[in-house]
């Protein structure tokens, strides 16, 4: 049986409140059907992958999404996202919003 300590506590902790360094895992794909690895995505990084907006407009936008990434609030809400390695759909995972945010079928593109 394995321990559970305050290092464990505070790690998850910060994974949930911040979304600066998100984490690479192993997420149900609603595209694919299966279990396949995601990989983490900063709030600038995917609001990049949203349709093409004006230059000026996408480089604000991903201006607030970096600072998002610090916003605990914002975390909270919209959850971690990440993209499938199988169809690179975005999907956003842990947040009270984070259903709403799925119903989007919006493809990462780097």
């Amino acid at each position: 049986m394995s321990s559970f300590g305050v290092g464990d506590f505070i790690r998850i902790l910060g994974r949930k409140a911040f979304n600066a360094i998100p984490d690479n895992r192993d997420l149900y794909c609603l595209t694919c059907k299966k279990h396949i690895f995601h990989y983490g995505l900063s709030y600038g990084e995917a609001i990049n992958a949203s349709p093409p907006k004006s230059e000026t407009a996408q480089a604000i936008l991903s201006i607030l999404g970096r600072v998002n990434d610090y916003n605990p609030g914002f975390s909270l809400l919209l959850g971690n996202t990440y993209y499938c390695s199988g169809c690179r759909r975005v999907k956003a995972e842990g947040g009270i919003l984070s259903d709403i945010n799925n119903k989007e079928d919006v493809k990462y593109n780097p």
